[in-house]
């Protein structure tokens, strides 16, 4: 739906996204030098999904390891043209492919060895290849249905040739792989396990399990211990036990099971299990728990919660990464905002935390880097820029690699939690972990210099608004007009920047504007205050209609710039009128299945006004230019004494008893709430970026249920709202307050959304 110019609310600025400060990295090589092609390889990057999804997910086989406190390793595959192979041709499932291995230095990056094994070929469906770090050194490297031990000076010291292609599951402590494939037996389709001992590739212990209900799949091995989640429980078998078939639950639960106790059930609470866990230590494991707010847990096969650290809006991008010797972690998540576009996430984090640390010891932003080949986000396979392999820590943890596309680097993890300069004033646990830069001032040098409005000069604006005015809209400048341009659909936005968190909010007040925003970008703005009445729906979607007026103050002189408003206007003035004295120009635009007719004025020199009803406007300029009168909203409602005018951004809507009945926003006629409030009186709002980034809804009524209505405008269970951290709590006697965290644009956009229907301007959907 395009948002016609009018809708006046969410007249706030806003800080920047907060982003993770990235650590410098101790050293970082580019895989191109070394044969890398992308993922998947180049020469099968433009084919089409379905074609490329028969090469199956061994050509997408790449990621970091360590073999040792010394050795990182880079492995990815690569293609190869046949014998012969002369000009264009399209690749085969039988094409000849290859599993490299880079051997590097962990200390400096320096090349110790390159490896590579030609993948078996295979017509019916594309070649499996795995890389997994053993103990003292040593490596496995899985080809096909075979898996090949080498010792850390990378001679042949044992293989293993199993039935059919492998898919191991490999122990972080590096001392064991689980094997797993699915077979008929007398007509019975039954599991077929097999735990290899990394340290000869012997088999430690086999056994087999009936299909279950639901149907699992193991994901995560330490030594001897298995783990998986369904939904909403998990099940910890051990080889050879009869796994119990336990129903979904809700809330979702832990459960345990030891060789000698049946499964014990641990409820952990509102959300459900998603994602990959996986062991981090033998007793411990990590993993997400989504739903109304993503969150990181730890849990212990005892079923004991550890950690339980707040991710916001971010989520998983991969599995949980753990250290050999069990100390450490690292976590892989990333952030779709309004940035991320193309099946490309806006942001991408990577944390490493210690067992028993309250917050990630190091936490850095993951460069998106463009390799050969695509870099498009892949699913939970990962990709050239992350996800799956992207990630790997020493064994002792104290070192961080991270694969970005063709870019290995590699980071020191510190020794403790990081220091953040917002603590301890940061509500989620992702901003404690990550320092946050300064806000950028919305306004300009010169505009900063100049003082903002006075409570006299607040008041004398209240004072050009017709009496019967309901709701009054302002921003406190001084702030620049930002530029405007339209966008694909004919709407207008604000033109590109690298802060979309902070323009997403200032369009606004410049959409209130239109063209003139254009004209006077560079004139810094005094005061926005809108006055409107007289809601209703619309006709069908979009904005309510209103009768109301924008005034605009600006600092200084804008006489020199409203010749260029006028010409660049021309097109869409549909005639200019004389009202109350004063040139008007008048011009319509359709949105949806209404007309809205825009009239704009300019009564002062530094004063511009937009309005949407000619007869308000008719009013707005007698009084500006000094007819009396009995002012809107007069000071002694109950409201002005819980509103901030001298917030940035206030709003104060008194409720009107005549009309109510055909205002779907007043609370004497529903109010977007279940029941009517007949008792309402008033509702004001206050925000300060610049100061806090909480805002304040205060609501006024002498109903007693007050308190719970507007909890409920607020009260569907999403990360939008969870990350708003709302408070509730009576002031005083037919006063209640709310406050919310608009620190984040999925939590800012929702509030603003809110908000608008509070305040009259609602959009219809």
């Amino acid at each position: 739906m395009t948002r016609n110019r009018f809708v006046p609310l969410a007249l706030f600025l806003f800080p920047l996204l907060l982003q993770p400060q990235s650590a410098k990295p101790v050293w970082q090589i580019d895989l191109t030098s070394f044969g890398y092609q992308g993922r998947p390889p180049t020469a099968l990057a433009h084919l089409r999904q379905d074609v490329l999804m028969r090469f199956g997910a061994g050509i997408y086989q790449q990621g970091v390891a360590f073999t040792s406190s010394n050795v990182a390793v880079a492995y990815f595959v690569v293609h190869d043209d046949p014998p012969g192979t002369a000009g264009q041709r399209e690749p085969a499932l039988s094409d000849p492919f290859r599993l490299v291995a880079v051997f590097l230095n962990a200390r400096n990056g320096e090349l110790i060895k390159q490896l590579d094994w030609p993948l078996p070929a295979n017509t019916n469906c594309g070649p499996s290849a795995f890389f997994f770090p053993a103990t003292q050194g040593r490596f496995v490297v899985g080809l096909g249905n075979s898996l090949k031990l080498y010792s850390s000076d990378f001679k042949l010291l044992a293989r293993f040739d199993a039935e059919s292609v492998l898919y191991p599951i490999a122990s972080p402590s590096g001392e064991s792989l689980l094997l797993h494939r699915e077979k008929q037996v007398d007509g019975e389709w039954i599991q077929s396990y097999q735990l290899l001992d990394t340290g000869n590739l012997s088999v430690r212990n086999s056994w087999t399990e009936p299909n279950s209900r639901p149907p699992h799949s193991i994901k995560a091995l330490w030594n001897d211990e298995m783990v998986w989640a369904s939904q909403s429980l998990m099940q910890f078998p051990t080889p050879g036990s009869v796994t119990n078939q336990i129903p979904l639950r809700s809330p979702p639960s832990i459960f345990v099971k030891t060789p000698v106790s049946p499964p014990k059930e641990f409820p952990l609470g509102q959300g459900d299990l998603c994602g990959e866990w996986n062991f981090i230590s033998k007793d411990e494991l990590a993993g997400p728990l989504c739903g109304a707010a993503n969150r990181l847990l730890t849990v212990s096969t005892e079923g004991k919660i550890g950690l339980d650290f707040d991710l916001g809006f971010e989520q998983l991008d991969g599995p949980v990464v753990a250290s050999a010797n069990g100390q450490r972690f690292a976590v892989p998540t990333l952030r779709w905002g309004p940035g991320g576009s193309h099946g490309r996430p806006d942001q991408l984090t990577t944390r490493v935390f210690g067992l028993g640390a309250a917050g990630p010891l190091l936490q850095l932003n993951v460069l998106r880097t463009d390799g050969a080949g695509t870099s498009t986000f892949h699913d939970s396979y990962g990709d050239v820029l992350f996800g799956w392999g992207g990630l790997a820590l020493s064994p002792e943890g104290g070192l961080l690699a991270v694969k970005s596309g063709a870019s290995v680097q590699i980071y020191r993890v510190p020794d403790v939690v990081a220091s953040s300069p917002c603590a301890p004033h940061c509500n989620n646990q992702a901003e404690v972990a990550n320092p946050q830069p300064l806000p950028l001032q919305a306004a300009s040098t010169a505009a900063a210099a100049i003082p903002g409005p006075s409570s006299q000069s607040i008041r004398q604006m209240l004072s050009w608004f017709p009496a019967d005015t309901e709701t009054v809209t302002a921003v406190m400048g001084p702030l620049p007009v930002p530029k405007l341009e339209k966008d694909s659909n004919g709407g207008l936005s604000m033109a590109k920047s690298d802060n979309e968190v902070r323009e997403r909010f200032m369009l606004f007040p410049t959409l209130l504007l239109h063209d003139p925003a254009n004209d006077f970008k560079d004139r810094p703005i005094l005061a926005m205050i809108e006055g409107s009445r007289g809601f209703l729906p619309p006709t069908g979607l979009g904005g309510m209609r209103y009768q109301g007026a924008l005034i605009a103050v600006f600092a200084e002189d804008i006489t020199d710039r409203v010749n260029s408003f006028l010409k660049d206007s021309a097109p869409n003035i549909v005639r200019t009128e004389e009202i109350a004295g004063h040139a008007v120009t008048v011009s319509q635009v359709k949105s949806e299945e209404d007309v809205w007719t825009t009239y704009v004025a300019f009564p002062k020199p530094n004063i511009a006004v937009a309005a949407t009803d000619r007869g308000y406007l008719e009013e707005v300029l007698a009084r500006i230019d000094g007819k009396s009168g009995e002012r809107a909203l007069p000071d002694t409602l109950p409201e002005w004494k819980h509103v901030d005018i001298h917030a940035q951004f206030w709003a104060v809507r008194h409720y009107r008893k005549l009309g109510a009945e055909t205002d779907p926003s007043s609370p004497s006629n529903g109010g977007w709430g279940k029941t009517s409030d007949p008792q309402a009186i008033g509702l004001t709002f206050s925000f300060s970026p610049d100061r806090s980034k909480t805002a304040t809804l205060t609501y006024l009524s002498g109903d007693g249920e007050s308190l719970q209505r507007l909890q409920g405008y607020f009260a569907e269970r999403t990360p939008a709202i969870t990350q708003m951290h709302a408070h509730y709590r009576q002031v005083e006697q037919g006063v209640f307050e709310g406050t919310y965290d608009v620190d984040q644009i999925e939590s800012a956009e929702y509030f603003v959304f809110i908000l608008e229907g509070l305040l009259g301007h609602a959009i219809y959907v």
